[in-house]
């Protein structure tokens, strides 16, 4: 067995230092003041914890400066010297105060600013608000083409009916550079304001689905001119909020709005007219519509015009009279034997060379119940179509 290996120790006395170790800084302060030697009195002492800055959320608040108090306090000091009067127009500043139509068209207005270079028309419409024609004075401001935020926010308590902020100029009007509909619009989001406004008519301006929504709370809103304005499917939930009080809604010439705004409608049952020309309705969805959705009492007063083509030229599709003897009733059509369903297809075959009488039963019960269906859809589309017998 091998001898362990012993460590060599080198021992030094206490009177004595390794010849190789430098005395650390710390043992040389040691054997400082262990000697008697004291710092400098030039040398002031530091106070480690006391000029340190106490963090913002510190309990304590003893930290805080003597003169950043004075300073903090000087404003409260202040107000408590401070006068009723400086109280009040300190209040009275923070107030915004919405003046009488009168004020609004007042050459010491802003909105006058912006109408300046059409005095004799501001002249006019003065006339009309001192004597108290609010609609009137509305509609002289509609065919110059003069409506502003500010300006149709100043109508909101009076007793306007109509606004019209179509955006096509009326010949011999003016122009003013042209405003936001999310903005022109805005002044009608206020609760209990045009309480009387019935009528809208935003034809050719360009609106949004939310700027439709800031209609919502207008409480006697019956009829909505929305021809040309952009607007697609989404646009029309927001009317359900009128379901009381719309009438005649007018969404002309919007291509966006397709087949699946169809539901829509059965959620307005006091709509009694609706405008449907330039849309993208299909004609199996406007059969569902007058036949499912359309409040009974609706009319169309203007339908697509692919539509219009095809029920002038109805009678090329399917026989529109059919006699006595021949099934009318799509319903009754499954329980028909072959022969009686080939006799009612040759009648259809007259009118329209593209009626196929071959195939199975089930073919022909389709093919037949498809051509009464459509016939019914198109008779009910006619009905309602137009407006009707006064």
């Amino acid at each position: 067995m091998p001898l362990k290996r012993t460590r060599k120790l080198d021992v030094f006395n206490d009177s004595t230092e390794p010849p190789s170790a430098r005395p650390s800084p710390r043992n040389a302060k040691r054997k400082r003041i262990d000697s008697g030697d004291q710092p400098s009195a030039s040398q002031p002492k530091r106070h480690a914890l006391e000029d340190k800055t106490r963090a913002a959320n510190s309990r304590d608040t003893s930290f805080r400066d003597i003169k950043q108090e004075s300073i903090d306090d000087k404003p409260l000091k202040q107000e408590k010297k401070g006068s009723a009067s400086g109280t009040e127009s300190l209040h009275t500043s923070c107030t915004i105060t919405i003046s009488p139509v009168q004020d609004v068209l007042k050459p010491s207005t802003g909105i006058f600013k912006q109408l300046e270079s059409h005095s004799s028309d501001i002249h006019h419409i003065q006339s009309l608000v001192t004597e108290e024609k609010f609609q009137e004075a509305a509609d002289v401001i509609t065919q110059k083409g003069l409506w502003t935020p500010e300006l149709l926010a100043e109508f909101g308590t009076t007793d306007l009916t109509t606004l019209d902020l179509s955006s096509s100029p009326t010949p011999g009007g003016f122009s003013i550079p042209t405003v936001p509909s999310s903005l022109l619009l805005a002044p009608l989001f206020t609760q209990h304001r045009y309480t009387k406004l019935s009528t809208i008519i935003l034809r050719n301006t360009i609106v949004s689905p939310d700027d439709i929504a800031l209609l919502r709370v207008l409480p006697s809103l019956s009829i909505l001119d929305l021809c040309s304005t952009g607007i697609n499917n989404h646009a029309l939930y927001y009317l359900v909020c009128h379901s009381h009080t719309l009438t005649n809604l007018n969404i002309s010439n919007n291509e966006r709005i397709t087949d699946d705004a169809r539901p829509i409608f059965s959620a307005l049952p006091n709509l009694t007219a609706l405008y449907l020309r330039g849309t993208s309705f299909s004609l199996p969805a406007l059969r569902r519509l007058v036949i499912e959705n359309l409040p009974k009492g609706c009319r169309l007063l203007s339908l697509p015009s692919y539509a219009i083509d095809f029920l002038n030229n109805r009678h090329e599709k399917y026989c529109v009279e059919i006699p006595q003897g021949y099934i009318t009733d799509p319903a009754k059509v499954e329980n028909m034997a072959l022969p009686v369903l080939k006799r009612n297809l040759e009648l259809h075959a007259k009118f329209n060379k593209g009626v196929q009488l071959t195939g199975t039963k089930v073919d022909l019960v389709h093919r037949l119940r498809a051509l009464l269906s459509n016939r019914i859809g198109d008779e009910r589309i006619i009905g309602v179509l137009g407006r009707g017998s006064s």
